[in-house]
């Protein structure tokens, strides 16, 4: 498994790759507690870089979403 994740994913060229993927996520990432502090809301940031790396890694791994399974 480590030799599968150090030759397909952790490449320079694969990371070098997924750049934009990582970019778009983490706009995503940035709007979410904006957004929760204009309306008053507790932001769990541990959640929302939980999130933030599993949506990378299903996007990289997957080439989906995790919400696209459903």
């Amino acid at each position: 498994m480590r030799k599968v994740c150090t030759l397909e994913l952790l490449s320079a060229s694969k990371v070098e790759m997924f750049a934009p993927l990582r970019r778009e996520e983490l706009r995503v990432l940035v709007k979410s507690p904006k957004n929760c502090a204009a309306s008053g809301k507790v932001v769990d940031l541990s959640q929302l870089l939980f999130e933030l790396m599993e949506n990378i890694v299903f996007k990289m791994v997957f080439g989906r979403a995790k919400d696209d399974w459903t």
